[in-house]
């Protein structure tokens, strides 16, 4: 993001947000709390949500390779300010955090846009209740531009054991 855009980008953060009711806090979202983890033959990737506050979730973010080298790490945030939800990245492309606003939130899903971004605009977070004993919940991520550029990675809830999800 060049100095340039950050006019664009406090007009944006401003401006009042259409989404549905319960997006003015986090209480819809608790189910993100927790360790997810998506494996694959080459990396592991992790993110990992706690609660500091009732307006606040820090995550982290990290994908490292099975010999221990980690390849890409993320702050994350989840924090609540002038009633609405914003999710702030700290990643090392940027040299500052990059803010997305939720402009939709129903039940296990949570939408956050930035259009003065350049990639991504749009974070879209699916959360899948289990089926059965035999399916796990799962969370999915889709990062995109905002039409049909993009991506996405689905996560499996990872808890140590005796421990839930909340604490």
């Amino acid at each position: 993001m060049n100095r340039r855009s950050v006019p664009a980008l406090l007009l944006f953060l401003l401006m009042p947000t259409a989404h549905a009711g319960g997006c003015d806090s986090l209480d819809a979202v608790n189910w993100l709390l927790g360790n997810w983890v998506r494996a694959d033959a080459e990396n592991m990737t992790l993110e990992t949500w706690h609660r500091v506050s009732a307006d606040t979730f820090e995550g982290v973010g990290t994908t490292e390779s099975y010999d221990g080298e980690i390849l890409r790490q993320e702050s994350l945030r989840l924090v609540v300010m002038q009633s609405k939800v914003f999710y702030i990245a700290k990643v090392t492309e940027n040299d500052l955090p990059v803010p997305f606003v939720m402009t939709r939130c129903t039940d296990g899903e949570m939408t956050f846009e930035n259009p003065a971004h350049d990639f991504p605009r749009r974070l879209i977070y699916w959360h899948h209740s289990p089926d059965s004993a035999n399916t796990p919940e799962t969370m999915t991520v889709r990062v995109d531009d905002g039409a049909d550029k993009g991506f996405s990675i689905t996560f499996a809830r990872h808890d140590p054991p005796g421990k839930t999800h909340a604490e």
